[in-house]
């Protein structure tokens, strides 16, 4: 029997770096399927003479339907969504009492009439009361829980981690719980950590995914460039493992980072030079 395994490893390498050429491997699997058994002859051509030809269809069979189970039907479902607004509502015109700007400025600039502001909520508690609601919606217990994600450039400490508090609020004793800071694209990296732990941790069964953030502690309310376009407020959701694809694909470019930055504690002890 010939080797045709480097033919069928190119495809799956291809396949596996190019999303677009999953429909190929899905039809090689619908002939598998439907039985359209493939003959190769010694010589190289296709034939249907079984004394001249090598049946290599179970093979490929196998190896791609169990490629297809490892690493393409590998995916997460959302079960359950929250969310917390603060009561606050500023509108475009309360923006004229501290900086020089109006209502039809920012609407037609941004598209922006209202936002929600902070009036002292905590950044965990917000995520906290986000995380309730989708813990609702989803129908499970808390201790079901075994991971926690939470994604803020915004957190009340320094340490502990807002994903710990969270973890103490809804009472997710156990669970793992760690912070990221991504900024806006903090719970699509958040969504894709907690595809990974799903797939390789069979103790997990359910992860936690928080989005919160209280930027109205860290704006400047004298640039109007800036001040108008941000609000403060969590979402939230439960994420399960499931049978679908899944695909994705995150970068970032950190030449770009002083363009919207927002500066920590500088260096600073009684040893410094």
């Amino acid at each position: 029997i010939y080797n045709f395994s480097w033919i069928f490893k190119s495809v799956l390498y291809a396949s596996y770096n190019s999303i677009l050429l999953i429909p190929i491997i899905i039809n090689l699997q619908n002939l598998i399927l439907n039985k359209k058994y493939l003959f190769i002859s010694k010589n190289g051509k296709t034939g249907k003479n079984k004394q001249n030809t090598i049946l290599i269809i179970t093979y490929i069979s196998k190896k791609f339907n169990a490629f297809w189970e490892e690493n393409i039907l590998n995916g997460v479902r959302i079960v359950g969504t929250g969310s917390y607004k603060p009561k606050n509502v500023v509108k475009n015109d309360d923006f004229k009492k501290i900086i020089e700007t109006s209502d039809e400025w920012i609407r037609t600039r941004t598209g922006i009439t209202e936002r929600h502001m902070s009036s002292g909520e905590a950044t965990f508690f917000m995520g906290a009361e986000a995380a309730k609601d989708a813990i609702a919606e989803a129908g499970i217990d808390p201790s079901e829980i075994g991971l926690i994600i939470f994604s803020t450039v915004t957190p009340d400490y320094l340490t502990p981690s807002m994903a710990c508090m969270v973890q103490r609020e809804i009472g997710a004793d156990g669970a793992m719980a760690l912070d990221v800071n991504c900024g806006c694209t903090g719970f699509a990296y958040s969504f894709d950590m907690a595809r990974r732990y799903l797939a390789t941790d069979d103790d997990i069964k359910y992860a936690l995914i928080i989005g919160a953030e209280n930027l109205s502690k860290i704006l400047d309310f004298e640039d109007r460039a800036t001040c108008i376009l941000f609000g403060d407020g969590a979402g939230a959701a439960i994420v399960s493992r499931a049978d679908t694809m899944y695909a994705g694909f995150y970068g970032a470019d950190g030449k770009g980072g002083s363009v919207l930055c927002a500066e920590n504690f500088r260096p600073n002890n009684p040893f410094m030079d």
